[in-house]
Protein backbone atom coordinates (compact mmCIF):
# COMPACT_ATOMS: atom_id res chain seq x y z
CA UNK A 1 0.00 0.00 0.00
CA UNK A 2 1.00 3.29 -0.83
CA UNK A 3 -0.28 6.81 -0.51
CA UNK A 4 -0.09 10.13 -3.15
CA UNK A 5 0.38 13.48 -1.59
CA UNK A 6 -0.09 14.74 1.80
CA UNK A 7 -2.00 17.75 1.14
CA UNK A 8 -4.86 19.39 2.98
CA UNK A 9 -6.80 22.98 3.08
CA UNK A 10 -5.29 24.65 6.08
CA UNK A 11 -7.75 27.30 5.91
CA UNK A 12 -11.66 27.08 5.64
CA UNK A 13 -13.67 29.60 3.99
CA UNK A 14 -17.13 29.91 4.01
CA UNK A 15 -18.85 30.44 7.45
CA UNK A 16 -20.19 34.02 6.84
CA UNK A 17 -20.27 33.66 2.92
CA UNK A 18 -20.54 30.01 1.90
CA UNK A 19 -19.67 29.04 -1.55
CA UNK A 20 -21.44 26.43 -2.68
CA UNK A 21 -19.54 23.35 -4.07
CA UNK A 22 -16.20 24.28 -2.71
CA UNK A 23 -13.47 21.96 -2.45
CA UNK A 24 -12.46 23.79 1.20
CA UNK A 25 -16.60 23.05 2.36
CA UNK A 26 -16.31 19.64 1.16
CA UNK A 27 -13.26 18.88 2.72
CA UNK A 28 -14.91 20.66 6.03
CA UNK A 29 -17.80 18.55 5.77
CA UNK A 30 -15.54 15.31 5.93
CA UNK A 31 -13.10 16.33 8.62
CA UNK A 32 -13.29 19.13 10.70
CA UNK A 33 -9.72 18.05 11.91
CA UNK A 34 -7.17 16.40 9.62
CA UNK A 35 -6.16 14.15 12.54
CA UNK A 36 -9.52 12.63 11.70
CA UNK A 37 -8.61 11.74 7.97
CA UNK A 38 -5.08 10.53 9.15
CA UNK A 39 -6.49 8.08 11.49
CA UNK A 40 -8.78 5.94 9.04
CA UNK A 41 -5.44 5.33 8.11
CA UNK A 42 -3.06 1.96 9.28
CA UNK A 43 0.37 3.76 8.57
CA UNK A 44 1.89 0.63 9.36
CA UNK A 45 0.72 -1.11 6.34
CA UNK A 46 1.87 1.85 4.32
CA UNK A 47 5.37 0.95 2.13
CA UNK A 48 5.99 4.63 0.64
CA UNK A 49 4.62 8.29 0.31
CA UNK A 50 5.27 10.33 -3.46
CA UNK A 51 5.06 13.53 -3.06
CA UNK A 52 3.80 15.22 -6.43
CA UNK A 53 4.48 19.13 -5.81
CA UNK A 54 5.16 21.54 -2.81
CA UNK A 55 1.90 21.79 -2.13
CA UNK A 56 0.52 18.67 -1.62
CA UNK A 57 3.10 18.31 1.78
CA UNK A 58 0.51 19.90 4.27
CA UNK A 59 0.17 16.89 6.63
CA UNK A 60 3.74 15.10 5.83
CA UNK A 61 5.54 16.23 9.12
CA UNK A 62 2.65 14.89 11.05
CA UNK A 63 2.49 11.81 9.27
CA UNK A 64 6.04 10.54 9.23
CA UNK A 65 6.64 11.92 13.35
CA UNK A 66 3.49 11.09 15.17
CA UNK A 67 2.48 7.78 13.12
CA UNK A 68 3.60 4.60 12.17
CA UNK A 69 4.99 5.21 8.97
CA UNK A 70 8.34 4.08 8.51
CA UNK A 71 8.74 3.94 4.98
CA UNK A 72 10.33 5.94 2.33
CA UNK A 73 9.18 9.27 0.78
CA UNK A 74 10.02 10.38 -2.63
CA UNK A 75 9.79 14.27 -4.30
CA UNK A 76 12.09 16.24 -6.61
CA UNK A 77 14.59 18.34 -5.40
CA UNK A 78 12.83 21.20 -5.70
CA UNK A 79 9.67 20.02 -4.03
CA UNK A 80 11.63 18.88 -1.32
CA UNK A 81 13.09 22.71 -1.26
CA UNK A 82 9.76 24.68 -2.04
CA UNK A 83 7.90 22.09 0.38
CA UNK A 84 10.14 23.10 3.48
CA UNK A 85 9.60 26.74 2.73
CA UNK A 86 5.60 26.59 2.33
CA UNK A 87 5.13 24.43 5.19
CA UNK A 88 7.37 26.62 7.78
CA UNK A 89 5.39 29.77 6.24
CA UNK A 90 1.91 28.22 7.10
CA UNK A 91 3.13 27.16 10.84
CA UNK A 92 4.58 30.90 11.28
CA UNK A 93 0.66 32.46 9.70
CA UNK A 94 -1.28 30.18 12.09
CA UNK A 95 1.25 31.16 15.34
CA UNK A 96 1.53 34.10 14.45
CA UNK A 97 -2.54 34.31 14.35
CA UNK A 98 -2.92 32.58 17.63
CA UNK A 99 -0.35 35.14 19.18
CA UNK A 100 -2.54 38.15 17.74
CA UNK A 101 -5.98 36.53 19.34
CA UNK A 102 -4.23 35.47 22.24
CA UNK A 103 -3.10 39.20 22.92
CA UNK A 104 -7.21 39.83 22.61
CA UNK A 105 -7.84 37.42 25.14
CA UNK A 106 -4.97 37.73 27.89
CA UNK A 107 -4.13 33.95 27.03
CA UNK A 108 -0.66 33.44 27.96
CA UNK A 109 -0.15 29.58 26.19
CA UNK A 110 0.60 29.95 23.09
CA UNK A 111 3.36 27.69 21.76
CA UNK A 112 1.90 24.90 22.61
CA UNK A 113 -1.26 25.67 20.65
CA UNK A 114 0.87 24.81 17.70
CA UNK A 115 1.29 21.18 18.09
CA UNK A 116 -2.21 20.42 18.43
CA UNK A 117 -4.87 19.90 15.40
CA UNK A 118 -7.89 22.13 15.89
CA UNK A 119 -9.66 24.69 14.52
CA UNK A 120 -9.06 28.77 14.52
CA UNK A 121 -12.04 31.05 14.24
CA UNK A 122 -10.64 34.32 12.70
CA UNK A 123 -12.43 37.81 12.92
CA UNK A 124 -11.73 37.84 9.06
CA UNK A 125 -14.63 34.92 9.13
CA UNK A 126 -12.35 32.11 7.67
CA UNK A 127 -11.45 28.82 10.13
CA UNK A 128 -7.53 28.39 10.12
CA UNK A 129 -6.57 24.78 11.42
CA UNK A 130 -3.49 24.90 13.73
CA UNK A 131 -0.94 23.19 11.88
CA UNK A 132 -0.44 19.26 14.31
CA UNK A 133 3.29 19.84 14.40
CA UNK A 134 6.09 22.03 15.11
CA UNK A 135 9.28 23.61 13.34
CA UNK A 136 11.93 20.36 14.90
CA UNK A 137 8.94 18.33 13.11
CA UNK A 138 9.34 19.94 9.90
CA UNK A 139 13.29 19.96 9.85
CA UNK A 140 12.80 16.08 10.83
CA UNK A 141 10.53 15.29 7.78
CA UNK A 142 12.49 16.97 5.60
CA UNK A 143 15.49 14.78 6.39
CA UNK A 144 13.46 11.95 5.66
CA UNK A 145 12.56 12.74 2.15
CA UNK A 146 14.65 10.78 -0.74
CA UNK A 147 15.01 13.09 -3.60
CA UNK A 148 14.63 12.08 -7.18
CA UNK A 149 15.12 13.75 -10.95
CA UNK A 150 12.09 13.39 -13.69
CA UNK A 151 12.34 9.95 -15.35
CA UNK A 152 14.94 8.24 -12.53
CA UNK A 153 13.82 5.23 -11.35
CA UNK A 154 13.60 4.05 -8.08
CA UNK A 155 12.26 0.70 -6.37
CA UNK A 156 10.48 1.16 -2.83
CA UNK A 157 9.89 -2.00 -2.37
CA UNK A 158 10.37 -5.36 -4.42
CA UNK A 159 8.52 -5.45 -7.57
CA UNK A 160 7.65 -2.01 -7.86
CA UNK A 161 9.37 0.59 -9.87
CA UNK A 162 8.59 4.24 -9.38
CA UNK A 163 9.17 7.00 -11.95
CA UNK A 164 8.14 10.76 -12.41
CA UNK A 165 7.29 12.49 -15.23
CA UNK A 166 7.02 16.78 -15.24
CA UNK A 167 3.52 17.51 -14.39
CA UNK A 168 3.73 21.47 -15.96
CA UNK A 169 2.32 23.11 -12.89
CA UNK A 170 5.53 24.62 -11.01
CA UNK A 171 9.25 24.01 -10.46
CA UNK A 172 10.03 20.16 -9.61
CA UNK A 173 5.92 19.26 -10.09
CA UNK A 174 5.62 16.17 -11.15
CA UNK A 175 3.34 13.09 -12.22
CA UNK A 176 4.25 9.47 -10.95
CA UNK A 177 3.66 6.48 -12.41
CA UNK A 178 4.04 2.99 -10.70
CA UNK A 179 4.84 0.11 -12.19
CA UNK A 180 4.01 -3.63 -10.46
CA UNK A 181 4.91 -6.44 -12.32
CA UNK A 182 4.96 -4.19 -15.81
CA UNK A 183 1.13 -2.59 -15.26
CA UNK A 184 1.77 0.90 -15.11
CA UNK A 185 -0.57 3.01 -12.97
CA UNK A 186 -0.07 6.81 -13.47
CA UNK A 187 -1.45 9.21 -11.08
CA UNK A 188 -1.77 12.61 -12.36
CA UNK A 189 -1.77 15.17 -9.43
CA UNK A 190 -1.77 19.18 -9.61
CA UNK A 191 -0.88 19.55 -13.72
CA UNK A 192 -0.90 22.27 -16.00
CA UNK A 193 -0.83 22.54 -19.93
CA UNK A 194 0.54 25.85 -20.57
CA UNK A 195 3.85 26.73 -21.35
CA UNK A 196 3.77 30.88 -21.35
CA UNK A 197 4.76 30.44 -17.12
CA UNK A 198 8.22 29.52 -16.04
CA UNK A 199 8.05 25.38 -14.73
CA UNK A 200 9.26 22.67 -16.63
CA UNK A 201 6.68 21.87 -19.47
CA UNK A 202 4.03 18.77 -19.22
CA UNK A 203 5.19 15.72 -19.79
CA UNK A 204 2.67 13.98 -22.14
CA UNK A 205 4.37 10.55 -21.83
CA UNK A 206 2.85 9.63 -18.20
CA UNK A 207 -0.36 9.42 -20.08
CA UNK A 208 0.67 7.18 -22.98
CA UNK A 209 2.83 4.72 -21.17
CA UNK A 210 0.31 3.92 -18.84
CA UNK A 211 -2.81 1.03 -18.46
CA UNK A 212 -4.89 3.09 -15.67
CA UNK A 213 -4.69 6.56 -14.96
CA UNK A 214 -6.13 8.04 -11.99
CA UNK A 215 -6.59 12.00 -11.49
CA UNK A 216 -6.32 13.24 -8.37
CA UNK A 217 -6.43 16.89 -8.56
CA UNK A 218 -8.34 18.94 -11.48
CA UNK A 219 -10.15 22.35 -11.14
CA UNK A 220 -13.60 21.89 -9.73
CA UNK A 221 -16.37 22.17 -12.47
CA UNK A 222 -18.33 24.63 -10.07
CA UNK A 223 -15.57 26.32 -10.49
CA UNK A 224 -15.16 26.59 -14.46
CA UNK A 225 -18.34 27.18 -15.21
CA UNK A 226 -16.72 30.40 -17.32
CA UNK A 227 -16.49 29.86 -21.33
CA UNK A 228 -13.38 31.24 -21.71
CA UNK A 229 -11.85 28.67 -19.71
CA UNK A 230 -13.33 26.00 -21.10
CA UNK A 231 -13.26 27.26 -24.90
CA UNK A 232 -9.70 29.46 -24.57
CA UNK A 233 -6.28 27.55 -24.84
CA UNK A 234 -4.85 28.06 -21.93
CA UNK A 235 -1.62 29.45 -22.80
CA UNK A 236 -3.89 31.92 -24.33
CA UNK A 237 -6.05 32.23 -21.70
CA UNK A 238 -2.93 33.05 -18.77
CA UNK A 239 -1.22 35.94 -20.58
CA UNK A 240 -4.61 37.20 -21.10
CA UNK A 241 -4.97 37.56 -17.47
CA UNK A 242 -1.37 38.10 -16.89
CA UNK A 243 -1.16 41.06 -18.61
CA UNK A 244 -4.84 42.21 -17.40
CA UNK A 245 -3.10 42.21 -13.79
CA UNK A 246 -0.22 44.05 -15.38
CA UNK A 247 -1.86 46.49 -17.11
CA UNK A 248 -3.53 48.00 -13.95
CA UNK A 249 -0.56 47.58 -11.78
CA UNK A 250 1.25 49.71 -14.80
CA UNK A 251 -2.00 52.44 -14.71
CA UNK A 252 -1.75 52.54 -10.85
CA UNK A 253 2.77 52.96 -11.19
CA UNK A 254 2.09 55.31 -13.58
CA UNK A 255 0.05 57.78 -11.10
CA UNK A 256 2.93 57.27 -8.73
CA UNK A 257 0.20 55.09 -6.78
CA UNK A 258 1.07 52.22 -4.80
CA UNK A 259 0.26 48.40 -5.53
CA UNK A 260 -0.69 45.75 -3.37
CA UNK A 261 -0.45 42.28 -5.00
CA UNK A 262 -2.14 39.02 -2.93
CA UNK A 263 -0.04 36.51 -4.01
CA UNK A 264 2.21 33.43 -2.79
CA UNK A 265 6.28 34.30 -3.07
CA UNK A 266 6.63 32.01 -5.41
CA UNK A 267 4.87 30.10 -8.42
CA UNK A 268 2.98 32.29 -10.66
CA UNK A 269 3.53 35.79 -8.55
CA UNK A 270 7.06 35.62 -9.92
CA UNK A 271 5.53 35.23 -13.28
CA UNK A 272 3.66 38.69 -12.65
CA UNK A 273 6.21 40.62 -10.90
CA UNK A 274 8.21 39.57 -13.93
CA UNK A 275 6.07 40.93 -16.68
CA UNK A 276 5.09 44.16 -14.62
CA UNK A 277 9.03 44.97 -13.84
CA UNK A 278 9.69 44.44 -17.29
CA UNK A 279 7.37 46.71 -18.66
CA UNK A 280 7.98 49.43 -15.90
CA UNK A 281 11.30 49.36 -17.24
CA UNK A 282 10.69 49.53 -21.21
CA UNK A 283 8.18 52.48 -20.48
CA UNK A 284 11.01 54.35 -18.17
CA UNK A 285 8.31 54.50 -15.54
CA UNK A 286 10.61 55.40 -12.08
CA UNK A 287 11.09 51.65 -10.95
CA UNK A 288 9.60 50.63 -7.96
CA UNK A 289 10.52 49.40 -4.42
CA UNK A 290 9.04 46.10 -5.06
CA UNK A 291 8.60 44.51 -1.07
CA UNK A 292 7.52 40.87 -0.10
CA UNK A 293 6.53 40.48 3.21
CA UNK A 294 7.07 36.74 4.22
CA UNK A 295 8.96 34.77 6.36
CA UNK A 296 10.08 32.82 3.13
CA UNK A 297 10.46 35.03 0.32
CA UNK A 298 14.26 35.22 0.16
CA UNK A 299 14.30 31.10 -0.42
CA UNK A 300 11.80 30.62 -2.75
CA UNK A 301 12.02 34.06 -5.38
CA UNK A 302 15.82 32.88 -5.36
CA UNK A 303 15.22 29.12 -6.06
CA UNK A 304 14.07 30.18 -9.25
CA UNK A 305 17.64 31.32 -10.54
CA UNK A 306 19.15 28.65 -8.78
CA UNK A 307 17.14 25.30 -10.10
CA UNK A 308 17.59 26.47 -13.60
CA UNK A 309 17.08 22.80 -15.11
CA UNK A 310 13.58 22.49 -13.50
CA UNK A 311 12.56 25.41 -15.90
CA UNK A 312 10.92 25.66 -19.12
CA UNK A 313 12.62 25.63 -22.47
CA UNK A 314 12.61 29.57 -22.89
CA UNK A 315 14.00 29.84 -19.29
CA UNK A 316 16.66 27.22 -19.40
CA UNK A 317 18.25 28.92 -22.71
CA UNK A 318 18.46 32.08 -20.67
CA UNK A 319 20.72 29.86 -18.15
CA UNK A 320 23.87 30.84 -20.98
CA UNK A 321 22.85 34.35 -21.43
CA UNK A 322 24.17 37.41 -19.08
CA UNK A 323 20.76 37.80 -18.11
CA UNK A 324 19.09 35.73 -14.91
CA UNK A 325 15.88 33.95 -16.16
CA UNK A 326 14.20 36.12 -13.49
CA UNK A 327 14.20 39.62 -13.16
CA UNK A 328 14.37 39.40 -9.19
CA UNK A 329 18.08 39.30 -9.50
CA UNK A 330 18.26 42.49 -11.11
CA UNK A 331 15.95 44.41 -9.39
CA UNK A 332 18.02 43.13 -5.51
CA UNK A 333 21.47 45.09 -7.42
CA UNK A 334 19.61 48.10 -8.06
CA UNK A 335 18.35 48.40 -4.71
CA UNK A 336 14.92 48.00 -5.99
CA UNK A 337 13.70 44.39 -4.19
CA UNK A 338 13.27 43.72 -0.17
CA UNK A 339 12.93 40.54 1.45
CA UNK A 340 10.97 41.67 5.09
CA UNK A 341 9.80 38.47 7.31
CA UNK A 342 6.90 40.28 9.21
CA UNK A 343 5.16 43.67 10.00
CA UNK A 344 7.68 44.18 13.18
CA UNK A 345 10.66 43.57 10.89
CA UNK A 346 9.08 46.34 8.10
CA UNK A 347 9.06 48.92 11.12
CA UNK A 348 12.19 49.04 12.19
CA UNK A 349 13.67 48.71 8.28
CA UNK A 350 14.97 51.70 6.20
CA UNK A 351 13.47 51.49 2.78
CA UNK A 352 14.53 53.79 -0.20
CA UNK A 353 12.30 56.41 -1.47
CA UNK A 354 10.17 55.51 -4.44
CA UNK A 355 6.48 53.84 -5.41
CA UNK A 356 5.78 50.86 -2.87
CA UNK A 357 4.94 47.31 -4.86
CA UNK A 358 4.27 45.28 -1.52
CA UNK A 359 3.39 41.20 -2.20
CA UNK A 360 1.94 39.19 0.98
CA UNK A 361 0.73 36.18 0.72
CA UNK A 362 -3.21 36.07 0.68
CA UNK A 363 -2.84 33.30 3.96
CA UNK A 364 -1.33 36.78 5.87
CA UNK A 365 -4.72 38.63 6.69
CA UNK A 366 -2.61 40.38 9.17
CA UNK A 367 -0.38 42.37 6.72
CA UNK A 368 -3.14 42.75 4.14
CA UNK A 369 -5.09 44.19 6.43
CA UNK A 370 -2.44 46.44 7.42
CA UNK A 371 -1.55 47.79 4.36
CA UNK A 372 -5.43 48.26 3.07
CA UNK A 373 -6.01 50.36 6.45
CA UNK A 374 -2.75 52.56 6.53
CA UNK A 375 -3.27 53.49 2.52
CA UNK A 376 -6.51 54.54 3.16
CA UNK A 377 -5.60 56.34 6.46
CA UNK A 378 -2.83 57.80 3.74
CA UNK A 379 -5.36 58.84 1.23
CA UNK A 380 -8.04 60.16 3.80
CA UNK A 381 -4.75 62.84 4.29
CA UNK A 382 -3.57 63.37 1.00
CA UNK A 383 -3.13 66.76 -0.35
CA UNK A 384 -6.18 68.50 -2.43
CA UNK A 385 -3.80 68.22 -5.66
CA UNK A 386 -2.94 64.69 -5.33
CA UNK A 387 -6.25 64.20 -4.60
CA UNK A 388 -7.80 66.38 -8.06
CA UNK A 389 -5.16 64.19 -9.65
CA UNK A 390 -5.67 60.92 -8.32
CA UNK A 391 -2.13 59.99 -7.58
CA UNK A 392 -0.13 59.68 -4.91
CA UNK A 393 -1.30 58.38 -1.44
CA UNK A 394 -4.66 59.40 -2.77
CA UNK A 395 -4.59 56.34 -4.35
CA UNK A 396 -3.64 52.14 -4.75
CA UNK A 397 -4.27 49.04 -5.98
CA UNK A 398 -5.37 45.86 -4.91
CA UNK A 399 -4.11 42.72 -7.54
CA UNK A 400 -5.60 39.42 -6.99
CA UNK A 401 -5.14 36.16 -9.36
CA UNK A 402 -5.28 33.02 -6.34
CA UNK A 403 -7.81 30.81 -8.29
CA UNK A 404 -8.52 29.12 -5.43
CA UNK A 405 -12.10 30.49 -5.48
CA UNK A 406 -13.48 30.01 -2.12
CA UNK A 407 -10.01 32.11 -0.64
CA UNK A 408 -10.47 34.55 -3.16
CA UNK A 409 -13.81 35.56 -2.64
CA UNK A 410 -13.47 35.37 1.18
CA UNK A 411 -10.34 38.08 0.43
CA UNK A 412 -12.66 40.07 -2.03
CA UNK A 413 -15.37 40.12 0.32
CA UNK A 414 -13.56 41.37 3.13
CA UNK A 415 -11.75 44.48 1.19
CA UNK A 416 -14.19 45.31 -1.55
CA UNK A 417 -16.57 47.44 0.94
CA UNK A 418 -13.61 49.80 1.42
CA UNK A 419 -11.48 49.29 -1.47
CA UNK A 420 -11.78 47.94 -5.07
CA UNK A 421 -10.00 44.98 -5.60
CA UNK A 422 -9.20 43.46 -9.51
CA UNK A 423 -9.19 39.66 -8.88
CA UNK A 424 -8.35 38.10 -12.35
CA UNK A 425 -7.97 34.21 -11.51
CA UNK A 426 -5.09 32.91 -13.11
CA UNK A 427 -5.81 29.17 -13.59
CA UNK A 428 -2.92 26.96 -14.20
CA UNK A 429 -4.60 23.30 -13.17
CA UNK A 430 -6.21 20.92 -15.39
CA UNK A 431 -10.41 21.59 -15.78
CA UNK A 432 -12.56 18.64 -16.47
CA UNK A 433 -12.76 19.16 -20.07
CA UNK A 434 -9.09 18.85 -20.29
CA UNK A 435 -8.94 15.81 -18.85
CA UNK A 436 -12.05 14.18 -20.72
Amino acid sequence: MFVVDCGWPTEIYGDKQPVANSKTQTAKSLFANPRDALSSINWSRVDFILVSNYEQMTLLPYITEYTEFTGPIYATEPTKAYGKCVLEEGLWVTDSGLQRSSSYTGSASVASTSTLAGDRPSEEGQTTHTMPYTQQDIIAAMEKINDVRLNEIVAPVPFVQVYARSSGYCIGGANWTVAYKGHRTAFISTSAFATCLHPQEWDGSVLSEAQAIVFCDAVDPAESEDSEINTVPQNVQISQRINQLCSTAISTLKQRSRVLLIGEPYGVTQDILQVIAENAMSMNLPLSQFIFISPVAEHTVQYGNIMGEWLCAAKQAMLYLPEYPFVDKDLRQKGHLHFVRSLSELAIRSIPQGIWFVIASPRDTATINHFIRQWQQDAKQCGGADMAAGTGASKFSVLLYDDDVARAQSIVNRISATNEVTYVPVSQRLTHHAIE
